[in-house]
């Protein structure tokens, strides 16, 4: 899964509250890019994350800086999708 751009706006709009961060190893088992329909009945293998934004975006700021904040924040969550998704997916 790529991390999208769009998650730094948001994160930069909330001032506070949580997010859950849900990482996977991917879902292509379940229903391909263009599969119309799913297939039922497999295994999910996911881990979420509860993460305070507040703390968050200011970890962010203090490594990146307001002018890379959006790579920050995309080079962040791909480290750790990278780093606690080692499931292989069946």
């Amino acid at each position: 899964m790529t991390v999208r751009g769009g998650i730094a706006d948001i994160i930069e709009a909330i001032p506070s509250g949580r997010m859950l961060i849900t990482l996977s190893a991917g879902l292509h088992h379940v229903q391909t890019p263009g599969q119309l329909i799913p297939r039922f009945f497999k295994t999910l293998r996911m881990r979420l994350e509860n993460i305070d934004i507040a703390q968050y975006r200011l970890a962010i700021l203090e490594r990146w800086g307001k002018e890379d904040f959006k790579r920050g924040v995309i080079l962040d969550l791909e480290q750790r999708r990278d780093m606690h998704c080692l499931i292989q997916a069946r």
